[in-house]
């Protein structure tokens, strides 16, 4: 990427970039490589996602280094990524080698092959923690622009990654509705009952076997009948 593009201009193309997947999953890629055109010095990158607000795992990534670079931080407790997601917004280190701060870190990262990483923690909801991890071979690759690049690029992918979640979850929802729906219509046809009273049998029998609404639906379009005497 040209350096010297107009930040706007550079912003909008990410944007746009970004608007234009579908799915979370695809989202979430599409923020690792953007992030590696966008962000000067960085030839890795990966987003690791907190689930159940303590258990940290990596969502997308550009190559396997940036996979074992994470794993390894997961392993060892300790490292740039997880200090942005819990204790700063930004964190930088320009040569792993000369910093003492995740000893039991850095170390096996250089064997990897990572000696620069830059992390920015991304959020748009306390419940919804995770951070863009980048990543370089080479000392001294991230600059103070690169930082300030970065950190505006995050928040651009927080969004896009908030947007994301919204869409999918809405289309789950509409899914769940319309497999509900035609459980309904099965079981009024089975059992000659109207659609309030195919319903309530439907919730009914969910919170007796401790079976989710939406897999109980599932089971009542795939084999036809609500199964085991209900």
């Amino acid at each position: 990427m040209d350096e010297r593009r107009d930040a706007i201009d550079v912003f909008a193309e990410v944007a746009r970039s970004l608007a234009d997947e579908n799915t979370l999953e695809a989202t979430l890629q599409r923020i690792v490589e953007e992030a590696i055109a966008t962000v000067h010095g960085a030839e890795f990158a990966s987003v690791s996602l907190v689930r159940a607000r303590k258990e940290v795992e990596t969502v997308a990534a550009t190559d396997d280094v940036s996979c074992r670079v994470d794993e390894l931080q997961y392993e060892t407790g300790e490292g740039p990524c997880l200090d942005a997601i819990w204790d700063e917004e930004t964190v930088l280190v320009n040569n792993l080698s000369a910093t003492d701060r995740w000893p039991k870190f850095s170390e096996r990262a250089a064997e990897i092959g990572v000696c620069s990483i830059l992390a920015f923690r991304l959020f748009v909801h306390e419940d919804r923690m995770g951070a863009l991890n980048l990543y370089a071979s080479t000392g001294d690759s991230f600059t103070d622009e690169c930082r300030h690049l970065g950190a505006a690029f995050a928040a651009h992918a927080a969004v896009a990654w908030d947007h994301a979640r919204e869409v999918e979850g809405l289309k789950a929802a509409n899914e769940t509705r319309t497999l509900i729906g035609q459980a309904q219509g099965i079981l009024m046809a089975e059992r000659k009952i109207t659609p309030d009273a195919a319903f309530t049998l439907l919730r009914e029998t969910s919170q007796r076997r401790n079976v989710k609404l939406r897999d109980l639906a599932q089971g009542v379009v795939d084999t036809g009948t609500l199964l085991s005497g209900d």
